[in-house]
């Protein structure tokens, strides 16, 4: 069964301004990374050719379907509801979130992140320990996750698709 993979490419122009492009391919069960960095890197040389611009970065995703998660959100999960885990990285001062919109009420005691929760526990250790000798979580500095700093709740504004979700015509 073949998955679908999305190459990107940032271009920057003259005055510093840039933009990105994407393309999709079909990628077999039997690809190898080096597989995906071989498209990427023909598809980054090509498009390097036709433009006048600087490919400066580019990134390789591929595209997955959920398995075995909910089939509807639950009832009054709200995106903008956002709980924010911040990790050390090795080597580094500084902390990397990650987010997880709709936070769910059952993690929750009154307006905090119950760090004793399992599932919370479980999401912690995932990103703290990966899958020994597979793959590590990292900052965006690709530096391992070590550990846990703090978690908080926070709400992110997403207005323009609430407003596009709730329009009604007269």
């Amino acid at each position: 069964m073949a998955q679908q993979a999305r190459l990107s490419v940032t271009v920057r122009d003259e005055w510093g301004i840039e933009a990105a492009t994407t393309a999709y391919i079909s990628v077999d069960d039997a690809a190898t990374m080096a597989n995906l960095q071989t498209a990427w890197f023909h598809f980054q040389q090509d498009i390097d050719a036709v433009s006048d611009g600087q490919v400066v970065r580019g990134s390789i995703a591929l595209v997955m379907a959920p398995d075995s998660v909910k089939t509807a959100p639950n009832a009054g999960s709200r995106v903008e509801q956002t709980g924010l885990f911040n990790f050390i990285g090795t080597a580094s001062p500084r902390r990397w979130a990650a987010a997880v919109p709709a936070i769910a009420a059952a993690v929750l005691s009154g307006d905090r992140i119950d760090l004793a929760n399992g599932d919370v526990a479980t999401f912690v250790a995932l990103l703290t320990g990966g899958v020994s000798g597979t793959y590590a979580y990292t900052n965006d500095h690709n530096q391992p996750i070590t550990a846990l700093a703090d978690a908080f709740t926070s709400f992110r504004r997403k207005r323009k698709q609430l407003q596009r979700s709730s329009f009604e015509v007269a």
